[in-house]
């Protein structure tokens, strides 16, 4: 006899589980619960579907749905991988979870990479110095390229002499040849004009000064003259006259002998001053023409020179005149007098704007101290180097 065939059922209980089993144990899925739930669900990954494992309260932040195994692609962040990193993220890359750029382009720092580098720093991660031929040390935060260079140097960082980079570029020798031929010759120019209007200056000025010394003895021996037949008139009424007219002329010739002996075009306009100097930074166009305005001492500087204040004037030959030094207040109990070497100078538009000073030594701290605050100085401006032949030389 035959057997009859036997219908083989499935296995629902491993195949259908949920069916059967009232639940798997927390933390598990899988037909016979044999797959752990992600750790990065939300609740220590306790919570996930029984059949499928997907985190049925979400993701951690940095980690993709809906199993949450995965981190978040490149570029993205946080839950469910919803926030694109930062655009200053260097190549746009940024930590899955918190967004933190992995890196930042040179230039920037920062968790976001949203802060440029300090003054006088620049590249990644900002920890590189500029250079000190830039001017100021400024530079760019993301090359180094310096905004500006000191003078006698070029280059994007500054880096090249001008007169070592113009004395070995062979194309560049004439034009060397005919800048220096041309300062030359300004020179030359500059130095006869200047020569032939301090002579004809002084030649005037002494001709007028005879004529006026010979008016004044004119004057007196007739007053004499008068004396002796009155003997009521005195000379010395017209003595103070001549002397004042005499100081006058002195003061106006002086005045036209400036204006006459330098040239029409010294004035620079804001803009292009810097430029103006570093085109002249390796040259003596500046130095010359500085040379070429001629020493006068037509003014007294009786008070400069005295004996009491020799002390106070650190180089010797440069004292002020009498009629545009700075004045201190007199205290005889406290014994301060009223010197200092340091002279008015006028503004743009108005008297006595600033104070050209020397700088202060241990003589003249306390007097330049009091000058500050008598004459309500709010900035100093240093013009000199401290440190002179590897000697600190002011204070």
């Amino acid at each position: 006899m035959t057997s009859k065939p036997v219908l083989q059922l499935p296995d629902v209980n491993k195949r259908y589980p949920f069916f059967l089993n009232s639940a798997c144990s927390s933390g598990s899925y899988g037909v016979d619960c044999d797959r752990t739930c992600s750790e990065h669900c939300k609740g220590n990954g306790d919570n996930c579907s029984i059949n499928t494992g997907h985190c049925t309260g979400g993701c951690e932040a940095g980690y993709k749905p809906p199993l949450c195994d995965d981190q978040c692609p490149e570029k993205t962040f946080g839950q469910d991988c919803k926030e694109n990193c930062s655009s200053a993220c260097r190549d746009g890359l940024c930590h899955h979870e918190t967004g933190v750029c992995d890196r930042c382009p040179p230039g920037y720092i920062g968790h976001f990479c949203d802060q440029v580098c300090s003054l006088y720093m620049f590249g990644e991660g900002c920890n590189q110095n500029c250079s000190v031929y830039c001017l100021d040390q400024l530079c760019s935060h993301q090359t180094g390229i310096c905004d500006n260079c000191t003078m006698g140097r070029k280059g994007d960082y500054c880096d090249v002499e001008i007169l070592a980079a113009q004395s070995g570029e062979g194309g560049d020798d004439t034009a060397v040849i005919g800048a220096v031929v041309g300062t030359i010759l300004g020179v030359i120019i500059v130095t006869i004009i200047v020569i032939f209007f301090v002579w004809r200056h002084r030649r005037n000025r002494s001709e007028d000064n005879q004529n006026l010394k010979e008016s004044w003895t004119k004057n007196r021996n007739r007053e004499a003259s008068a004396k002796t037949k009155s003997g009521s008139s005195s000379a010395s009424t017209l003595r103070p006259a001549a002397e004042a007219k005499a100081g006058i002329y002195e003061e106006e010739m002086t005045v036209r002998a400036y204006s006459e002996i330098l040239p029409d075009n010294t004035a620079i306009a804001v803009e292009n001053l810097r430029t103006y100097l570093h085109n002249h930074a390796s040259d003596n166009f500046l130095k010359n023409l500085f040379e070429s305005v001629p020493m006068t001492y037509s003014f007294s500087q009786r008070e400069g020179l005295s004996a009491q204040n020799s002390t106070k004037n650190p180089y010797k030959d440069i004292v002020p005149y009498d009629q545009s030094r700075v004045l201190l207040h007199v205290d005889t109990y406290k014994k301060h007098e009223d010197y200092i070497n340091a002279s008015f100078v006028k503004g743009y538009n108005s008297e006595n704007s600033f104070i050209a000073s020397q700088a202060p030594n241990n003589v003249i701290l306390h007097d330049f101290v009091r000058m500050l605050w008598e004459k309500q100085v709010d900035r100093v401006v240093m013009l000199t180097n401290l440190i002179e032949d590897r000697e600190v030389t002011w204070l």
